[in-house]
């Protein structure tokens, strides 16, 4: 590419950035995966050189605290219900307001570790045994039972489209007070990791009223609930002084968990000390942000994606020179540096190369325009008159490029992807919109390319991402019409096999495939920008979650 150019759409995405501040509610239409697939030994616990996730025990030698802070957290999404057997406010009731906890957890290296489960080990093909944690009390003061985790995990059944897909959970057995059988559909090694997920989130049967409607969210964290203002979308949870866990030496006696999904709104709630700790904001505020002596600016590559979906109803993109064509438009290193200010990453495969079973060993589609428009020629869509654009089929092509509103650096990379288009003869045209716009747009075929977002831990397993994407049973690779039979049966081994390294190798094999497709490919990973206040402590990311997790021992420094 010509100098001249290069300059002129650094100009335009430098522009871009100036009004990258908005962001609009909805959720991501992938979701994600984990590292370490082996369950670790009964009565392991979290190493001392790791950040503890959110639900492990506090140390012994941690000091009782005077519990008089209230530590706020804005959080991106809309928080409309808290019924978590109708699949409302999991992320957030174990991640940031630690209301409730999971039989089994992970610590930022991936390893599965206890919680409300002490231990588990795979008893037979699609068998699986749990034994719970003795003297664990519900914030009502009833019991952890076996009982009460079937009942929860039975509801979900009924109400969570995704519960069945994940954990492949096909029925629960009670052996006594304090042990389940899991029952699963398909072999899996994966069920510790799965259940660590907010997917196996843990509330007593006493959180419905007599009646059977819901009353209030009923758990066994640290904190536990105190009041829900729906019309604000404002949690409150205070500390349990009967936690199992012990005391984590904070001085926090109250969380808040308020939903800002406006990326500029979050900077401005930060910067006049109405939150405390933040995600996600506005890359063009990041410089003004860190001079802030009130604030702590702390910047993460994630294992969340921007991935770019290629939408194979349309003709022209069935045929895979044109989708790969696509990628190497795209210049990602000058995105990342010029536009995003650095934060994420430009990826080597489909995964960020830390997760063990990530393939870096594919085609990245590296940025070349020549090799670009050689693909496309090639396939016949060329510019036959000479007006600088390409055709279709005798017809001027059009490409409808769009994402969501929901994370900032979505419209950013998906508006300098159109600058990159029209350098190689493509015209386009960009829509920013809502999360339920583009899944009515994609649902009604009514785009070519969508730029979404997708965590690849959202289930830590070696096999999820491969399931959220590319099995031609998931919804995404449904909604397009993609198939691999190949990459399904890998996938299926991948889930089942025990033995980590061909686990591994299985995944590995799969995601080059899928790259090869380049239907789902990741063109960006994910970076993550924490704007807390300077007295937070004790507050560190973790890959292998959701979204972010606030350890119980994070506290507010006087």
């Amino acid at each position: 590419m010509k100098k001249k150019t290069i300059v002129r759409i650094l100009t335009v995405l430098l522009a871009l950035a100036l009004f990258a501040g908005c962001a609009g509610t909805g959720e991501t239409t992938g979701t994600e995966p984990p590292k370490t697939n082996t369950p670790a030994p009964a009565n392991t616990a979290a190493p001392t050189n790791a950040p503890a996730p959110a639900n492990t025990p506090a140390p012994a030698e941690a000091k009782p605290a005077a519990r008089d802070k209230v530590l706020r957290i804005a959080i991106t999404s809309v928080l409309t219900g808290l019924d978590v057997t109708h699949g409302q406010g999991s992320t957030q009731m174990l991640e940031q307001a630690n209301m409730l906890e999971t039989l089994t957890v992970l610590d930022k290296n991936f390893n599965v570790l206890p919680c409300l489960a002490t231990e588990w080990k795979r008893t037979g093909e699609k068998t699986w045994e749990f034994r719970l944690r003795e003297g664990v009390l519900f914030h009502d003061g009833t019991p952890l039972t076996a009982d009460a985790v079937k009942w929860c995990l039975d509801e979900k059944s009924k109400y969570v489209d995704t519960y069945a897909a994940y954990t492949q959970i096909e029925s629960i057995d009670v052996i006594d007070d304090l042990t389940l059988r899991f029952n699963t559909s398909e072999p899996t090694s994966e069920l510790a990791n799965v259940l660590a997920s907010q997917i196996g989130t843990i509330m007593a049967p006493t959180s419905f009223k007599a009646d059977g409607t819901f009353d209030k969210p009923i758990g066994t964290g640290c904190y536990m609930y105190d009041s829900f203002d729906v019309s604000a979308s404002i949690l409150t949870a205070v500390f349990f002084d009967q936690y199992w866990g012990g005391d984590p030496g904070t001085s926090v006696g109250k969380r808040v968990v308020v939903s800002i999904p406006d990326a500029s709104t979050r900077s401005l709630a930060a910067i006049n000390g109405e939150v405390d700790i933040m995600m996600d904001a506005p890359f063009s505020e990041l410089a003004n942000l860190e001079q802030d002596t009130n604030l702590s600016v702390s910047k993460f590559t994630t294992t969340r994606t921007y991935y770019l979906e290629q939408n194979i109803r349309k003709e022209y993109l069935q045929d895979v020179r044109v989708r790969r064509a696509l990628l190497y438009a795209i210049d990602r290193q000058t995105i990342l540096d010029s536009l995003l200010m650095g934060v994420g990453g430009v990826p080597q495969g489909i995964l960020d190369a830390s997760m063990p079973w990530a393939n870096t060993d594919v085609d990245p589609y590296a940025y070349d325009p020549a090799k670009a428009m050689q693909l496309l020629d090639e396939a016949g869509i060329k510019d036959s008159d000479g007006d600088g654009w390409r055709e279709y089929n005798g017809e001027n092509l059009e490409l409808v490029l769009i994402t969501m509103t929901f994370r900032p650096g979505c419209p950013l990379i998906l508006q300098a992807m159109q600058q990159y288009y029209e350098e190689i003869g493509l015209k386009s045209v960009t829509k920013i919109v809502e999360y339920s716009t583009v899944t009515q747009m994609r649902n009604d075929n009514e785009y070519d390319l969508n730029l979404s977002s997708a965590s690849a831990t959202y289930v830590p397993t070696a096999s999820y991402y491969l399931s959220s994407l590319y099995w031609s049973e998931g919804s995404n690779a449904q909604t397009i019409g993609y198939k691999n039979e190949k990459l399904d049966e890998l996938y299926l081994e991948c889930l089942a096999e025990d033995d980590l390294q061909k686990k591994y190798a299985l995944a590995k094999e799969a995601q080059a495939l899928a790259q090869e497709d380049a239907v789902f490919t990741t063109v960006m990973l994910y970076g993550a920008v924490f704007i807390n206040s300077a007295k937070v402590t004790g507050f560190d990311y973790s890959p292998a979650v959701h979204d972010f997790i606030v350890p119980n021992s994070t506290d507010l420094m006087d």
